[in-house]
């Protein structure tokens, strides 16, 4: 089976507008949508990224992908974390669209996490050079 990628890429806030606008001008002149495909999450820098992405977020995402936790307290025991910080940083994982979080409905208001993108691998567009990090085993 093929592994699934997601691709982060870079781009800056001028290069991002003009691209919108050229997109937006050939969607109206061919009639036809064209956005970012689905499988790519676009940051402004490389430093914003590293700041933004710890390995602690790397093994949240590898543990919700192969172990499947059914709520945040679930989760925060597989990762032996806190689960304050935990939910915090799974709140920014939600916010930059790597994951969902969902109420389940129960009556314990209990929230399921789960990847936006059904991905074994992510794989980092950086100018001049590609960094892949598989989503293996959680810690």
């Amino acid at each position: 089976m093929k592994a699934k990628t997601l691709k982060i890429k870079f781009e800056s806030w001028d290069s991002f507008k003009e691209r919108a606008k050229l997109a937006v001008h050939e969607a109206v002149k061919h009639g036809k949508k064209t956005v970012e495909p689905k499988d790519t999450l676009v940051f402004a820098t490389v430093a914003a990224y590293q700041k933004f992405m710890t390995e602690q977020k790397y093994v949240i995402l590898a543990a919700i992908r192969n172990l499947k936790p059914t709520s945040l307290y679930q989760l925060a025991k597989l990762v032996d974390r806190d689960l304050a910080n935990l939910k915090r940083d799974c709140e920014s994982l939600e916010a930059i669209g790597f994951i969902q979080l969902v109420e389940s409905g129960d009556a314990k208001g209990s929230i399921t996490p789960k990847l936006v993108f059904d991905y074994d691998i992510i794989e980092i567009h950086m100018p001049q050079m590609l960094y892949s990090h598989h989503l293996g085993e959680a810690a």
